[in-house]
């Protein structure tokens, strides 16, 4: 289909109108790039040979590391490291990086990058606390009087062989055992016991970082460990009156995996107050072999 003379006209100008506006945007982009490239720049921060950075190691085996600073920052730049196994500072160290020239920074890289070596850190085997003690408090207050006692059937009750003696059923805590507890009902007197148990979490063959867990101190809570749970039993006699009381305490621990860091601080030399941080690390786990 032709086009009319007008409508080729209006075609045309739309065209041109385009093209005016696409060289428009692009030296509004070249100029804004010249602009950003002329910032102070960056510093890279990284761990030579990362795939092959240890994750679950026995315990005291060295572990050795490196990791590089390279500078592609406008001037000249102070850095400051710190290496971290857990919340331990292990090493610390300075160095200045030259300035660096963008149109040669290929021939110039060697020169603006410096690789720290990391060796012979040990590790122990840690277990850690999840939570703080947990304490509940439960306190019953039983009958007054003497040689009888309720079974589970509220109606079915009688009298034990000794009638001047209170009779009082306890399930003791550390295997659900029930026993029953003669208590004289002219005096003061007192029953108590104290269990703890201890079960097992997880699998040793199977440990990983529990992603549910949050750091704690530099570490990270794997998932596995244990529970323990401290329980005392006290049943009191006062001339009659029978009162138990049962304390629980609860803590979870768990092994941890230890966090090894590299913390670095970059400042132009020039203006040491205008200071960039970095941060790069990885989780290390030492079992004890008497674990498996």
């Amino acid at each position: 289909m032709s086009m009319e003379p007008s409508e080729r006209t209006i075609v045309y100008g739309l065209v041109g109108a385009c093209i005016c506006g696409i060289i428009i945007v692009g030296a509004f982009l070249i100029f804004a790039g010249g602009m950003f490239s002329s910032s102070s720049g960056f510093s890279e921060l990284y761990f030579e040979n990362h795939q092959t950075l240890p994750a679950i190691i026995n315990e005291n085996d060295p572990v050795n590391f490196s990791f590089t600073v390279v500078s592609h920052n406008k001037e000249n730049t102070d850095y400051f490291y710190e290496v971290f196994a857990g919340n331990q500072i292990i090493r610390s160290g300075s160095f200045i990086l030259p300035q660096t020239d963008s149109s040669e920074e290929r021939l110039q890289l060697n020169l603006n990058k410096t690789s720290i070596f990391i060796e012979g850190i040990r590790f122990r085997s840690t277990l850690i606390p999840l939570n703080e003690l947990q304490n509940t408090q439960t306190q019953i207050t039983e009958y007054e009087g003497t040689g009888l006692i309720q079974s589970d059937n509220e109606n079915d009750s009688h009298i034990l062989k000794d009638p001047s003696k209170i009779y009082y059923p306890v399930q003791l805590p550390e295997n659900d055992e029930t026993i029953t507890l003669a208590f004289d009902p002219s005096i003061n007197e007192r029953f108590r016991k104290s269990t703890t148990r201890k079960i097992k979490i997880g699998d040793m063959n199977t440990i990983k970082i529990d992603d549910k867990a949050t750091e704690i101190h530099g570490y990270r809570p794997s998932n596995v460990g244990y529970d323990t749970s401290e329980t005392e039993l006290t049943v009191s006699n006062d001339r009659g009156t029978i009162s138990e009381t049962e304390n629980k305490t609860t803590i979870q621990y768990r092994y941890a995996f230890e966090k090894v860091s590299v913390n670095l601080s970059a400042s132009p030399v020039s203006n040491p107050d205008k200071t960039s941080y970095y941060e790069i690390h990885f989780w290390v786990f030492a079992k004890d072999p008497s674990q498996q």
